[in-house]
């Protein structure tokens, strides 16, 4: 038995510094044995590197035009980090919604892993102009201005929107699914100067002892 191998069984995932072969029994034609190994300790790397991603934090909210730049690092315990690459200059947010940031990392020994981040850029929301009202007469058609912190256009008002949804009194919690229809007379107007919407909320004589909100949904993916 002149050739054989003699391999070490260290799982996926681990990374140790104390491997050991296994053994091979070898015997002459006399009948006489002994057996080959084990040999070591070697060290062995199949683990990854960890990533980790500070900012931005997963589910971060980022106001649009906010200079932010990315910090996260790479980490390997075995072979050593041989690349760490992800973005170098700020996140951009200069687009509303959500993005994502995505890191990688490869030890010296080609173990690979990556990390993502999402994070979402949201207009700098303004509010109401008009004072939330705590009481009004059923019926009343009611003025409403807000702003996004900025020249932004009537682009970014989503489609369908403002909307009238009842909300248990007392409560400051709007049911996503039990939004009614549209109630705004005129639509929602824009005012390139300002940076402000407008509209008129048309309240309805039949919510007389109800509470009711105005929900406006942005294509930024916020409500309000």
């Amino acid at each position: 038995d002149a050739r054989f191998n003699l391999t070490t069984s260290v799982g996926a995932g681990v990374e140790t510094a104390d491997a050991e072969t296994g053994t091979h029994t070898v015997c002459d034609v006399a009948g006489n044995c002994a057996d080959a190994g084990p040999v070591g300790p070697f060290r062995v790397d199949r683990r990854p590197p960890a990533i980790s991603i500070s900012t931005p934090a997963d589910g971060a909210v980022l106001q649009r035009g906010a200079v932010v730049t990315p910090v996260y690092a790479c980490v390997d315990g075995g072979s050593g980090t041989a690349a760490c690459s992800g973005p170098t200059g700020p996140l951009d947010t200069t687009a509303v919604g959500y993005h994502e940031l995505t890191v990688t990392a490869t030890d010296a020994v080609g173990n690979r892993s990556s990390s993502t981040s999402g994070y979402w850029v949201r207009y700098p929301w303004g509010g109401f102009v008009t004072p939330p009202l705590a009481h009004a007469n059923a019926g009343r058609a009611i003025p409403v201005e807000f702003s996004l912190g900025g020249r932004v256009g009537p682009a970014a008002v989503a489609a369908g929107f403002p909307r009238t949804s009842p909300v248990t009194c007392g409560s400051s919690t709007v049911p996503a699914g039990d939004q009614a229809a549209d109630a705004i007379g005129g639509g929602v107007r824009y005012d390139a100067t300002s940076g402000r919407f407008s509209l008129v909320w048309k309240t309805d004589g039949s919510w007389a002892g109800t509470c009711q909100a105005l929900v406006v949904k942005l294509d930024d993916g916020s409500t309000h």
